[in-house]
């Protein structure tokens, strides 16, 4: 669980130049944009989905709670990857994600811009972006998800998987704190993309409903782990290089 945030934590942390996720973090304001964003697509799409009635009714609870998690969680990743092209890059990772495990994708067309935007932006800037870009950016693509995943579940869950770097990140450092734009916290970072990606392509994308759940937990649950050794290694070797 991510810990609570005390004058003494904080002072540790400092410290020792560490980052990790707090349970103030999941009381901030992160966590209600990011449910708020959620159901104004939701609302959007209804008439066209039919989130309000029939089978999918389920879905509205669930992705905004999804989208909450992903807004509690962002502020932690900020913290840890503190870095241009690490929010911008999971942000478009997501758009990747999101393209691959839906069924219709021609909307894709008409939303690719402003991701790709917020990446250029941190690029051009040469420095992170708050969290909010990356909400902005969200909009467009959870629209186009949402809009082409019909009705299979998979579809479904590989739209809200395709954020799992900013979850996963910060859950590694719940167990093994991070120091802020290290190598190995960027190591952490590009591990988390890539199993955002493995999960969409795997668990979003098969016929078979508890295939999916099963899958996708296999990727989370093993993509946490795999960075919490990627960090106990990288910090063992930062730490022998620091000598």
């Amino acid at each position: 669980m991510p810990v609570l945030v005390t004058e003494q934590v904080l002072a540790e942390e400092m410290t020792a130049g560490v980052a990790r996720w707090h349970l103030d973090d999941l009381a901030g304001p992160g966590g209600g944009v990011g449910a708020v964003i959620v159901a104004v697509v939701l609302l959007v799409l209804d008439d066209h989905v039919g989130f309000s009635a029939g089978e999918l009714r389920w879905f509205i609870p669930v992705s905004m709670a999804a989208g909450a998690l992903v807004g509690a969680a962002m502020p932690a990743f900020a913290r840890i990857a503190p870095v241009p092209a690490a929010g911008g890059g999971a942000t478009v990772l997501a758009l990747v994600g999101t393209y691959l495990c839906v069924p219709e994708t021609d909307q894709f067309r008409t939303v690719y811009w402003l991701p790709l935007g917020v990446l250029a932006l941190e690029l051009l800037v040469f420095r992170p972006l708050h969290p909010m870009w990356y909400g902005a950016a969200a909009v467009p693509i959870l629209w186009a998800g949402m809009y082409g995943m019909t009705d299979r579940f998979s579809a479904i869950a590989g739209v809200m998987f395709a954020w799992w770097a900013f979850v996963m990140v910060p859950l590694v450092s719940v167990f093994r704190p991070l120091r802020p734009a290290s190598r190995t916290s960027l190591a952490v970072v590009a591990l988390g993309m890539f199993a955002a990606l493995v999960g969409v392509r795997t668990g979003g994308i098969v016929d078979d409903r508890n295939a999916s759940i099963v899958l996708l937990l296999f990727v989370a649950v093993g993509s946490v782990a795999a960075g919490a050794v990627v960090a106990a290694v990288g910090q063992t070797i930062e730490a022998r290089h620091s000598r």
